[in-house]
């Protein structure tokens, strides 16, 4: 049974990329993001980061966009990354590519 290890609502503008969550403890993890808030002509990119040895650098592992005008003729949908395993840093981002401000639920779980 999963747990939740973080989560929140976080407001993004303009394009900016910002961070969800960062995480320092060895486990696995899996994001979700409540992208139901996301109008047509609007996409955003999750991503997720992490650090392989405690004096690296944080680095791309994962990257899902989502786009409109796929997503409307589902419906509100809750994206899942895969899990990434972290001994060192996970780090969770959003990034819209649209000017609108918007407030997005998330959680990150540990399965």
């Amino acid at each position: 049974m999963a747990t939740v290890e973080t989560s929140g609502t976080t407001t993004t503008t303009a394009t900016t990329e910002v961070t969800l969550a960062t995480i320092t403890t060895a486990k696995t993890f899996v994001l979700n993001v409540d992208v139901s808030v996301l109008a047509t002509g609007e996409d955003i990119t999750i991503r997720g980061k992490k650090k392989v040895l405690s004096g690296g650098t944080t680095r791309l592992m994962t990257e899902f966009e989502v786009i409109v005008s796929w997503f409307q003729a589902v419906g509100g949908l809750v994206i899942e990354l895969p899990p990434i395993t972290s001994t060192q840093e996970c780090v969770f981002t959003i990034q819209p590519s649209t000017a609108t401000s918007r407030a997005w639920p998330w959680s990150v779980e540990v399965p």
